[in-house]
């Protein structure tokens, strides 16, 4: 008999007769043999050798040991069927791939009388349960590689969670799966609420219904607190109402928030006017003393190079190119004293001094500036020099008279 060949196969033992691969799909046909004792296939419903890789034709009366003494694999499955093993077989044909099932039928003796041989075409079954591999694997992918800790909460106690859940509290996946949400909260938050009444209180609404967004005072494992910022939902899994919470610590962009507000709280209580620049020096916040200075609201300079607006015909040109050439090359200075001019146009002297601002890798991100207003001062250095030219002039004419 000409055969031809082109196929992979994979074999699971199974203990029932039902194809396990094909619960809850229905095949696109399903074709039934009969093989005797003797390995003859003795009856056929729609049945040809296609699902085995071979070339279709009639099989009735033919012995699947003259079919298949080529296939080692799939004679020694049909010779462990024939022992009375329940067996399924995989194979993939063309793009189609098949399921064959091979179920002994005893006889009163307990000897193998027949195997009855089922083949289904799984191919779509197949493709969809890819689909769902890779979706879960994605799922799981995501879930694993957020920098947020996420976690599901079944009676308010951790069921799952992923690395950053670990890495955020401080913990094992042994110390926290089983643990209630209490154990990771003080007793009291900052309001003054217990913590655990708190909780009850947020599961109860999540579980009917109501999403919640709040913040939260949390306990890493060794008990040191954290600032947080909990999202809850709920989610439906198995015909259960589960809670899946995502917690972002927020404590170092509290602690920078508690410095900025101490600083605007120092910036706007004094006289010296105080402006931060991003790493281009492009202003991105001035204090109210700039204002009362130059005339200028933050909302008319923000995004603006100071020199562009505030410089003008009495600015000393090598002092600005001074100023320039620092911020192009991320470096500070103080005490260099320009003139300025006001939104009306009117000239005034600055004492400055600018501060490079880098993150905890080195990379430049702002530059603070602090100016002095030296008007007066320069007012008055400039009267005594006027004096001091006059007392000049009149001892030369004294010194002229006497001689």
């Amino acid at each position: 008999m000409e055969i031809e060949r082109h196929r992979s196969v994979s074999e699971t033992s199974a203990s029932g007769h039902s194809l396990s691969l094909t619960d809850n799909v229905t095949p696109l046909f399903v074709e039934t043999f009969l093989i005797d004792e003797d390995g003859i296939l003795t009856y056929s419903k729609g049945f040809d050798l296609a699902c085995f890789g071979f070339k279709p034709g009639p099989s009735s009366g033919l012995s699947v040991f003259d079919l298949f003494q080529e296939d080692v694999a799939l004679l020694e499955t049909i010779k462990r069927a024939l022992t009375g093993e329940a067996i399924t077989t995989e194979a993939t044909v063309d793009g189609i791939t098949y399921a064959t099932s091979f179920s002994p039928v005893l006889d009163c003796n307990g000897k193998v009388k027949n195997i009855i041989g089922v083949s289904c075409d799984i191919t779509e079954s197949k493709r969809a349960a890819e689909i769902i591999q890779k979706s879960e694997f994605r799922l799981r992918t995501l879930f694993n590689s957020a920098h947020d800790a996420i976690f599901i909460l079944n009676n308010g106690r951790f069921i799952d969670c992923n690395e950053a859940t670990l890495r955020i509290f401080g913990c094992t996946r042994e110390q926290i799966i089983g643990q209630s949400l209490a154990r990771f909260s003080p007793l009291r938050q900052p309001d003054g609420n217990l913590s655990e009444e708190t909780i009850l209180k947020n599961i109860g609404e999540v579980l009917n219904g109501k999403a919640r967004f709040f913040e939260w005072c949390h306990l890493r494992y060794n008990g040191t607190p954290f600032d947080a910022e909990v999202s809850l939902n709920r989610i439906d899994l198995d015909n259960e109402m589960q809670i899946q919470a995502i917690v972002r610590d927020v404590s170092e962009r509290k602690s920078v928030e508690d410095s900025n507000r101490q600083l605007a709280a120092v910036s706007n209580a004094t006289t010296n006017i105080v402006l931060l620049a991003n790493h281009e020096g492009r202003i991105q916040w001035v204090n109210p003393a700039f204002t009362r200075s130059t005339g200028y609201t933050l909302e008319e300079v923000i995004g603006k190079k100071p020199g562009s607006f505030l410089q003008g015909p009495k600015t000393d040109k090598h002092t600005a190119d001074f100023i320039r050439e620092k911020f192009r090359a991320g470096l500070g200075f103080k005490d260099v004293e320009i003139i300025n001019y006001t939104k009306e146009g009117k000239p005034y002297w600055v004492s400055i001094e600018v501060q490079p601002i880098h993150d905890t890798s080195g990379k430049l991100v702002q530059f603070v500036a602090i100016e002095s207003d030296i008007t007066e001062r320069k007012a008055t250095q400039q009267a005594l020099m006027d004096r001091n030219e006059d007392l000049i002039k009149i001892n030369t004419e004294l010194d002229r008279f006497v001689y």
